[in-house]
C-alpha cells in the first residue's frame, strides 16, 4: 500500500526539477552531473511482512492530528466496507538540503509538507479500489549571485523544463521558489487475508502486491507494512 502514497509522481517531479536546476545554474565544470539534491525518495512496495505482534513505525510523523507514530497490535478482522484515511505515518526522506547547487552559499531546499487523503473500499467479493489524493509542497531559496548572470525567471524556466510545477519570485538578493502539487490515483485490485495479514494485489500486472498486518476494531482499522523502503502505518475510519 506504500506505493499509493508515493507513486503519484509528486516526489519524482521534485527530483527531476532539481536536476534541471543544477544543469542550468550550476558551475559548468561540476554542475551537470551532480546529484546532491537527493532530498526525496522514490519507492515501490515489495513488503512481505510476517510480524503478527505489535509493530512500531520509526522516523516518520503521523499526519491527521497525531504527533508521532503509534504502535498497535495486529488482530485481523473483517475489512469489508468503505474506509477513509484518517492519518498515516511514514518516512518519505524529505529533508532540508543546503547543497543543492555546488559552490553556492545560501541555497536551501525545504520540504513544506506532504499529506494524503482518500478512501479504500474492500468489497465482499474480495476486490478493492483505492482513491488516494496526495499533496506535496517544496520551497527552494537560491541567491541571485548563484545564477551566473541569470534572473529568477530563468531559474523558474529551468525548473519547469520537465513539469510546470514551480513558481519563482525575486526577494532582495534571493530567488524564492515554491512547488505545490496535488494528484489523485485510483487503483483497483483484489485482496486476501491470512489471519492478521492482508495482501493487496493490483489489477495492473506491472505493480507488485503489498502485504501488511492489520487490525479492525469496530469502526476503525489500522494497517502496518514494513518494507525495504521503510515502514508505513495508516489509520482508517469506516464510513
Amino acid at each position: 500500500m506504500r506505493r499509493l502514497f508515493e507513486e503519484n509522481g509528486l516526489i519524482a517531479v521534485v527530483c527531476v526539477a532539481c536536476a534541471c536546476m543544477l544543469w542550468a545554474c550550476g558551475d559548468d565544470d561540476t554542475g551537470s552531473d551532480d546529484t546532491s539534491s537527493n532530498s526525496t525518495s522514490n519507492s515501490t512496495s515489495n513488503s512481505t511482512s510476517s510480524n503478527s505482534t505489535s509493530s512500531n513505525t520509526t522516523g516518520g510523523t503521523m499526519v491527521g492530528g497525531v504527533e508521532m507514530c503509534t504502535a498497535f497490535t495486529s488482530c485481523g478482522g473483517d475489512p469489508t466496507g468503505t474506509w477513509s484515511v484518517d492519518a498515516f505515518c511514514t518516512d518519505l526522506g524529505l529533508e532540508s538540503n543546503d547543497e543543492v547547487i555546488p559552490g553556492c552559499d545560501g541555497d536551501l531546499l525545504e520540504p513544506g509538507g506532504f499529506d494524503v487523503e482518500g478512501t479504500v473500499v474492500f468489497n465482499g467479493d474480495n476486490t478493492y479500489e483505492t482513491t488516494i489524493t496526495s499533496s506535496l509542497t517544496i520551497h527552494l531559496t537560491v541567491p541571485v549571485s548563484c545564477l551566473m548572470g541569470g534572473a529568477c525567471s530563468d531559474l523558474e524556466t529551468s525548473l519547469n523544463e520537465e513539469a510546470d510545477v514551480w513558481s519563482c519570485a525575486e526577494s532582495g538578493d534571493k530567488c524564492e521558489c515554491d512547488n505545490a502539487q496535488m494528484e489523485t490515483s485510483v487503483e483497483p485490485g483484489s485482496w486476501a487475508t491470512d489471519g492478521d495479514m492482508i495482501t493487496l494485489t493490483p489489477d495492473d500486472t506491472e505493480s507488485e502486491p503489498s502485504t501488511g498486518v492489520f487490525c479492525v476494531n469496530g469502526g476503525s482499522m489500522s494497517f502496518f507494512e514494513d518494507g525495504a523502503d521503510g515502514p508505513l502505518q495508516i489509520e482508517f475510519s469506516k464510513q
